[in-house]
């Protein structure tokens, strides 16, 4: 590379070229940085700290009935209309680390629901902890729905409480039970007329919640130097480069400078499947306190806390995500790259937040279908598995349909992306990129094959090779194309090219496969980057700069 020497007396002193960072890029960036960095601790959101009170752990009992009738009561004399705030339906006992959920049910004009099919298709829906009843609560409202005539002082305080166990550990127990009247927002008294009330008990164990909060700091500084060395550290050497010989051989320092814009990291962390499968077992090892988010998420008496859960459970998005990287190493293993078609990581966020919640509707299903003894013990380890499948599948069918229509679509496909653009991109990079000014609408924008005088566009060389040749894609489920890094060209004060660089490690040379290997070209890439161009064969042929980097154009 032409870097600038200038001798002043007995020393030589390098003429530096102008490099900045785009602020708005640079904030956006690290915002994202912050965002993947406070994931792990986005559970305190809606767990409890280590050096929190910690509830006393209930006496042991001797059987299954004097827990269930000594709890019961114990929850009816504690949870009442005249200790719970008038019309609230959702209570966080948080001295107690018990969840209170009330709904009232007016049963005037109630049309009897003999068959307990009709009963679990109409009438259970909406109850408060649905989700978690056991056959015998189910059993309980049933009966209730086939009632033809209520009268709400034969179902008072009718009720029963279950433990609730995962992998047979025990995370807490869960009591429901009918009321006469309406407990919620009092009142005279009605005949026809009864509140239903879920609570659950989480288990705290004082070791563990010390032993979880180690576990996230040791994976908040994981990713934290994962970001650093593959990311950062190569923006700053880029920078370094830059400054020191500028984008291309014999360049003027006093003629050129540049503008950097950084991209976006967080696809290098939702490729590594390291840092995927902590997350994963840092959601499984919390299910208590994701079964009380799903509860609190169920509710709308409190929207601020129906809210904060929302952020909590958008960390199950992390099934997908792992789902995609173990994707990924079977479709490279068995070189069936072909076979699927990358997704957008924002749109499978969307995708879950929306698919998310529904998906909690079959665990109902199973648990109505559950035999007679699990009344006793609820146990969430299948369920648990159950909704990381349905979690985990959303990306990988839209995955792998898109390539079984792909012959189909071809036939309507128009004109081949610009590559180069930062607009080919993720949906949420298109939107940043779009309200940056050095990227907003122009018509002096063209390809580099253009000789007219105005921006170039280059780079991209990469993607148009990933469309023809599958099997060169390093991480065929998830594109790095959010990490790009664009670099704005000056001269003379005037904007001439736009250059997108990509990450090289996006890039599979297939070294151990000859008839597949990306090869060096031979010669020497003018830029500061590898240069990915086809020979007359097409067969990818890469130049290496004068420093090997890790970016290409």
């Amino acid at each position: 590379m032409g870097c600038i020497d200038t001798r002043v007396g007995p020393e030589a002193t390098v003429v530096r070229f102008s490099v900045r960072r785009n602020r708005p890029a640079m904030l956006v960036s690290l915002i994202m940085l912050l965002n993947i960095l406070s994931m792990p601790m986005k559970a305190y959101l809606s767990e409890f700290l280590p050096w929190q009170t910690v509830p006393a752990l209930p006496d042991a009992f001797a059987n299954y009935s004097i827990f269930s009738s000594a709890t019961l009561a114990y929850q009816q004399m504690r949870y009442t209309p005249l200790t719970l705030p008038n019309g609230s339906t959702y209570f966080d006992d948080a001295a107690m680390d018990v969840q209170v959920l009330r709904a009232t049910l007016n049963l005037t004009n109630h049309a009897p629901m003999p068959s307990r099919a009709d009963c679990l298709a109409s009438f259970v829906l909406g109850l408060p902890g649905l989700i978690y009843y056991t056959p015998v609560q189910l059993d309980l409202v049933c009966a209730l729905a086939a009632d033809a005539d209520v009268n709400a002082s034969t179902w008072d305080k009718v009720g029963a409480c279950y433990i609730d166990k995962f992998c047979a550990i025990v995370i807490g127990h869960a009591c429901v039970w009918l009321n006469a009247g309406d407990a919620v927002h009092g009142g005279q008294l009605s005949p026809h007329v009864v509140t239903i009330t879920y609570t659950f008990t989480g288990t705290r164990f004082r070791q563990w919640l010390w032993w979880k909060l180690g576990f996230r700091c040791a994976l908040t500084l994981f990713v934290g130097w994962r970001l650093w060395k593959q990311y950062y550290a190569h923006c700053q050497r880029l920078q370094a480069r830059l400054t020191a010989c500028g984008h291309s051989a014999d360049l003027s320092p006093s003629e050129w400078r540049y503008e950097l814009v950084l991209g976006d990291p967080t696809a290098i962390i939702l490729m590594d499947p390291s840092v995927a499968c902590a997350f994963v077992v840092d959601i499984w090892i919390s299910t208590s306190s994701v079964g009380i988010a799903v509860l609190r998420a169920s509710q709308n008496g409190d929207l601020y806390v129906m809210f904060v859960t929302f952020v909590y459970l958008s960390r199950t998005v992390w099934f997908a995500y792992c789902a995609l990287c173990v994707t990924s190493y079977g479709l490279k293993k068995w070189k069936k790259e072909h076979a699927f078609t990358e997704v957008d990581p924002t749109l499978v966020a969307v995708g879950v937040a929306i698919y998310g919640p529904s998906s909690l509707v079959p665990m109902d299903v199973y648990a109505a279908r559950a035999p007679p003894l699990l009344g006793q013990e609820n146990e969430l380890g299948p369920g648990c598995a159950m909704y990381t499948l349905l979690i985990a599948c959303l990306p990988l069918c839209y995955g792998f349909a898109v390539p079984a229509l792909r012959h189909r679509l071809r036939k309507h496909q128009g004109e081949a992306p610009n590559y180069a653009s930062p607009f080919y991109n993720s949906t949420k990079n298109r939107t940043i990129f779009g309200m940056l000014a050095p990227f907003r609408a122009t018509a002096d924008v063209h390809p580099i094959e253009a000789t007219t005088p105005r921006v170039l566009e280059r780079g991209g060389a990469i993607y148009s090779l990933f469309c023809d040749q599958f099997a060169v894609q390093n991480c065929p489920t998830i594109s790095l194309r959010s990490a790009d890094c664009f670099l704005l060209c000056y001269h003379n004060a005037t904007l001439v090219s736009k250059i997108r660089l990509s990450l090289l490690c996006s890039l599979d040379c297939n070294a151990a496969t000859p008839e597949l290997a990306v090869e060096n070209a031979g010669g020497k890439a003018t830029s500061i980057a590898y240069e990915i161009t086809l020979d007359s064969s097409g067969r990818p042929r890469m130049c290496q700069p004068a420093e090997a980097p890790p970016w290409c154009i």
